[in-house]
């Protein structure tokens, strides 16, 4: 007999076509190579909840390594897991806009 727990693993659809909205770049990967959230929680070293928040963007400040061991595990490149919008400038208190790109060669020259 299953416990609860086994029972509602077995019960989360790991397909795409089985799921009702994908709500990040990881859960897509993880969902398109058929692995189950815990399996993956498993191999990582991420705890289930926080793989759970990081999937469905409740994980603002989440350390990059967690992104680097589901790419690892998932057999992708880091920028496949990524959440959108992770290669556009977030504006801080004291950098509201992202440097022009020749900041740093005028910065050597001066």
């Amino acid at each position: 007999m299953l416990d609860r727990g086994a029972r509602y693993r077995q019960a989360i659809a790991p397909r795409k076509d089985q799921q009702n909205k994908l709500r990040s770049p990881l859960q897509q990967v993880r969902v398109e190579k058929g692995v189950y959230r815990h399996q993956l929680a498993e191999v990582t070293g991420i705890s289930y909840s926080s793989l759970r928040r990081l999937e469905v963007g409740l994980a603002p400040n989440a350390p990059l390594w967690w992104y680097q061991n589901c790419a690892i595990a998932l057999g992708v490149d880091l920028e496949n897991v990524l959440d959108y919008g992770a290669d556009e400038w977030q504006a801080t208190g004291r950098a509201l806009q992202a440097p022009d790109p020749g900041w740093i060669s005028r910065l050597r020259s001066g």
